[in-house]
């Protein structure tokens, strides 16, 4: 029979506590979610109150913006209770509020840079027209050579990535999927670099009156 070294029963002994934990965990989770699912108020309360500031950690990491954070940690428990008839079954809780926390910021950042669109930032909701190159779209017909030089000017105070996210998603008119495959980053990449360029662009260029 072979004998095991120390170090080796130590390492196997570790990985079985470290999997009879999560086996545990998961156990203790899936009970907790079941008795949510069945209207427990208290199972509602000890999630949010076990997972608000982890939540928050992640999320900011995203948002950048603590209320908007906060206020989607809110609606997230909000919608659970609300949901909790239909809601899916899970052991693993922090993955599922992870998951679900991410994308509705997603959604908030996607609405934001909608929102916060090149006309409204620097053209007064005038039309983009067609002409000669991507930077020449944002000028319409009424907008003087001052205010040009201004807005080329800030364009090319962004990134190089920010500045290629902008061109393909309002120049190019792609979804953030297409800009994402187009310049091999992640989806969420390309949320916030359309988002930074927007705040950034916002600051270097004036409303017109």
């Amino acid at each position: 029979m072979e004998l095991l070294e120390p170090y080796q029963l130590i390492k196997g002994d570790t990985a079985q506590k470290r999997g009879s934990k999560m086996a545990s965990r998961r156990k203790k989770d899936l009970a907790l979610w079941n008795a949510l699912k069945q209207g427990s108020k208290n199972a509602h309360a000890e999630i949010y109150a076990q997972y608000f500031v982890v939540l928050f950690r992640y999320g900011i990491k995203i948002y950048n913006n603590e209320n908007v954070v906060k206020d989607c940690i809110h609606d997230l428990f909000l919608k659970i209770w609300n949901r909790r008839d239909t809601i899916s079954k899970t052991d693993n809780i922090k993955y599922y509020l992870f998951a679900s926390l991410k994308n509705m910021l997603m959604d908030r950042l996607g609405k934001s840079a909608r929102t916060t669109s090149l006309e409204g930032l620097f053209l007064n909701n005038e039309m983009f027209i067609s002409t000669r190159s991507p930077e020449d779209k944002v000028i319409s017909l009424q907008t003087t050579n001052e205010h040009k030089a201004m807005v080329l000017k800030a364009l090319e105070a962004l990134t190089q990535r920010q500045k290629q996210a902008i061109e393909l998603k309002y120049f190019g008119e792609h979804s953030n999927a297409e800009i994402a495959e187009k310049m091999s980053i992640s989806v969420e990449a390309v949320y916030n670099n359309i988002y930074k360029a927007l705040i950034a662009l916002r600051k270097l260029i004036p409303a017109r009156a």
